[in-house]
């Protein structure tokens, strides 16, 4: 289980600013599996990022999230059983029910005795990752489209 997460005015925004190039020819088979995923069926980023935690947090500030079950599970929560409930028909997170998911990922930290490992400090990265994006989400008054994932999202 996981996630992929939207703020479609920010990301739409990152992505038209981006370098795209069109394939020739040549089918791009993320894409083609979930061609809203740039919201482009055949185009593909042209860019590479420094890292993972930087390019976490560039496209968090550009409307993007991701991540597996393991950071909702820390919590006690789940994409699944917590969030997906929260989803209008069309799978978008309304404002108000950000606002909520926001009010219970705060109420629930990460539990201490695992701060001190690697995998909690990345836990605990995205976590203000999820909260912030949620923020921006409650700021702009924009909802935010939410794609729950079995067995995890795209190339995870």
């Amino acid at each position: 289980m996981g996630t992929e997460i939207f703020l479609h005015s920010a990301w739409d925004a990152y992505c038209e600013r981006l370098p795209l190039r069109k394939e020739q020819g040549r089918v791009d088979p993320v894409t083609k599996a979930d061609p809203m995923h740039l919201g482009r069926d055949v185009w593909h980023l042209g860019s590479v990022v420094d890292s993972i935690a930087d390019a976490e947090e560039r496209l968090v500030g550009n409307g993007y999230f991701r991540c597996g079950d393991d950071l909702m599970s820390a919590m006690g929560l789940s994409w699944s059983n917590t969030v997906a409930p929260l989803l209008d028909e069309q799978e978008f997170l309304p404002v108000w029910r950000a606002a909520e998911l926001l009010a219970l990922i705060e109420s629930r930290p990460l539990p201490n005795e695992r701060l001190a490992s690697g995998l909690t400090k990345a836990l605990s990265r995205q976590r203000e990752l999820l909260m912030t994006l949620l923020r921006k989400s409650i700021e702009l008054r924009e909802p935010l489209e939410v794609i729950v994932f079995e067995g995890g999202p795209p190339n995870a």
